[in-house]
């Protein structure tokens, strides 16, 4: 019997909880499950050890055993094919890793541990997401994009940082899930002062721009209705009048988009920006700030409004607009519907299986 290809997906760590880079790389895990191969999720606890602080140090070398004592998984957030094997290691090394034909790295740090493996280059992916220059020389960055693995982009905006260096890459744009996110109530039936937002802890997301935005609104609007979801507990700033679900289930996530006519994403920098996407399929017209990856899905005066980042004032202008303007909102929820319908995840997964050659 012909023994079916391995592959295995380094990720740059733990995923306790939702996170779209992690959603993302999970997705083609089952995907390539389901269509036989043998697939591997390797978790490293000591990924980025040696730029830690002492102390992050310490905790690292603590943490791993903990991991493996109470058996974090993704599957605690994510329906993760029952074949898949998710491996806990203290690192990447060679040696701890399991041999298998082919080698997914997700992050930057990844990419270095996975052109150590004793496998061809042609075996080897780079899933990149976006631009891992987050305290470091760009070059450092541009460097993991000339290690010879077969780069695979998100969006226009990393190809052109890609190419750029000299090196080649495959754009396959992420897909959504159009079974777990629908469209179930009429865009013309719906309070057009209500709106929706992720919150999170992480300040690239914007978390305080778009509460300050939403409160000016709520000035002209005292019925402005807003229902914010995410991941970290309910953020002692965030006012009484704003509605939060902490880890919503599926049918909770759809009623808050299917409820929202304005959809409000204030992030400082997106690589793609995933619950737009979501929000578009629900009939949202979208207020978002001029980051790259929302442009891969959002042009300004079609599917939305487009302001800059760190500008809580044109947020709230832009809302207001849609608000003071049915006509306007209506046509750009449509645009929304009919735009997010081509990003399909069918595409995305035999583009990434193509890739899976010698």
């Amino acid at each position: 019997m012909k023994k079916s290809p391995s592959v295995s997906f380094l990720l740059p760590g733990l995923p306790t909880r939702p996170a779209g880079g992690f959603k993302v790389a999970l997705e083609y895990a089952n995907y390539l499950a389901g269509r036989g191969y043998d697939v591997h999720i390797l978790y490293p606890d000591t990924l980025y050890f040696n730029e830690k602080s002492l102390l992050g140090k310490i905790r690292a070398l603590l943490h791993y055993p903990y991991s493996r004592l109470k058996r974090f998984s993704a599957r605690n957030w994510f329906k993760l094919n029952p074949t898949v094997r998710e491996h806990h290691l203290f690192s990447l090394n060679p040696r701890l890793v399991p041999e298998t034909d082919y080698y997914v790295a997700t992050a930057r740090a990844t990419a270095f541990c996975a052109k150590k493996y004793d496998v061809p280059d042609t075996h080897k992916l780079y899933l990149i997401q976006g631009f891992e220059a987050w305290g470091f020389p760009e070059e450092v960055v541009y460097s993991t994009y000339r290690l010879g693995l077969k780069n695979i982009v998100i969006s226009n905006w990393l190809r052109e940082k890609v190419e750029r260096c000299g090196a080649q890459c495959t754009l396959i744009r992420n897909g959504f899930d159009f079974d777990y996110f629908r469209l179930t109530r009429p865009v013309d039936d719906r309070s057009p002062y209500a709106v929706s937002m992720m919150y999170s802890d992480d300040k690239n997301k914007g978390y305080e721009y778009g509460l300050e935005a939403l409160c000016r609104v709520r000035e002209r609007y005292p019925q402005l209705k807003v229902m914010m979801f995410g991941t970290p507990e309910r953020p002692a700033d965030m006012p009484g009048w704003i509605e939060y679900y902490r880890q919503p289930d599926r049918e909770t996530h759809n009623r808050i988009y299917n409820s929202s006519s304005i959809y409000l994403a204030p992030s400082l920098q997106e690589g793609w920006g995933l619950t737009v996407g979501e929000a578009m399929i629900c009939g949202n017209a979208i207020v978002c700030t001029d980051t790259l990856g929302f442009q891969e899905m959002v042009t300004d005066g079609k599917e939305g409004l487009i302001v800059p980042v760190k500008n809580s004032r044109a947020l709230a202008d832009a809302m207001l607009r849609l608000m003071d303007n049915p006509e306007l909102r209506l046509r750009m929820a449509n645009a929304a519907v009919h735009t997010i319908s081509s990003f399909t995840w069918e595409q995305s997964f035999h583009k990434f299986e193509s890739l899976l050659v010698p």
